[in-house]
């Protein structure tokens, strides 16, 4: 009797356990965005929310389509080399590297693939304010040029694509 009134209880209990049963298929025939100043919204018709936890820095929705917030910001590091051109990029052979005409510095330039390889190394002293770099012989990739200031130890890297 004892074995029977378990079951029975195990039974019911695993009866009422709430759980997601919904399909993450949708067929929809419609949706859209709805943004003004202050609010993006997107949806789907026929879409269903779970859910939603939240706290004071974060909200997670729980459902099928799930918003990611990209927060891009402009703003410059304390690091950085100010007054650097690079030029053309995308590129097809050269690129330029121009410096302002009164800087005073030397510069370590180097040129690596993404997997780490350095393919150029080379010092500019302090009179040059043009430099270019011949990629006509690199194969068509991205490219990081890391830009060195000697004196300070300031660096600034830009991404580098090359075409063909």
């Amino acid at each position: 009797m004892k074995k029977l009134a378990i079951l029975f209880l195990a039974t019911f209990y695993m009866g009422s356990v709430n759980a997601q049963i919904l399909s993450p298929d949708i067929i929809s025939n419609g949706g859209g965005v709805l943004s003004n100043t202050d609010v993006v919204i997107t949806y789907t018709i026929g879409e269903p929310v779970t859910g939603k936890v939240s706290t004071s820095t974060a909200v997670c929705s729980q459902g099928f389509q799930q918003n990611w917030n990209n927060e891009i910001s402009a703003h410059e590091s304390p690091d950085a080399i100010s007054g650097i051109n690079v030029y053309p990029n995308p590129s097809k052979d050269i690129i330029i590297i121009s410096w302002q005409a009164n800087h005073s510095e030397e510069y370590l330039i180097e040129l690596f693939d993404l997997n780490g390889k350095n393919s150029l190394t080379e010092n500019l002293p302090n009179s040059i304010t043009e430099k270019q770099i011949n990629l006509s012989n690199y194969a068509e990739g991205i490219y990081l040029l890391k830009i060195k200031n000697i004196t300070n130890g300031k660096t600034e890297t830009f991404k580098i694509q090359k075409v063909n």
